[in-house]
């Protein structure tokens, strides 16, 4: 239950700072249509699971929910709605190398 709190600290602050609107629907949702009947405009969702890990699937989905697993850290769980929403790592982008440059010779082994 404390990680809901902090994962929902970590909405809050998403929904203060973006143009957009988390709402809680837990117990209301039974299929996808429920999201377009109820006015919502889309039938994408994050489902908040705890399956001990610290995790958010990169979405969102027009069709379906996305899986966030909160964990106690406040940025970790800002990190992974991020990827919820539909945010990705740079180096995992198609246009990286625009932005990133490797030098070979200052990787360890």
């Amino acid at each position: 239950i404390y990680y809901t709190i902090v994962l929902k600290r970590a909405m809050q602050y998403l929904m203060d700072r973006v143009c957009i609107t988390l709402v809680d629907v837990t117990g209301q949702i039974s299929d996808t249509a429920w999201l377009t009947n109820n006015g919502f405009e889309t039938q994408s969702y994050i489902r908040i699971t705890d399956n001990g890990n610290c995790v958010g699937e990169i979405g969102p989905s027009n069709y379906g929910g996305r899986l966030v697993s909160p964990c106690s850290d406040f940025w970790i769980n800002l990190h992974e709605m991020g990827h919820a929403l539909g945010s990705m790592h740079v180096q995992e982008s198609s246009y990286r190398d625009n932005y990133m440059t490797l030098y070979p010779d200052n990787i360890q082994p």
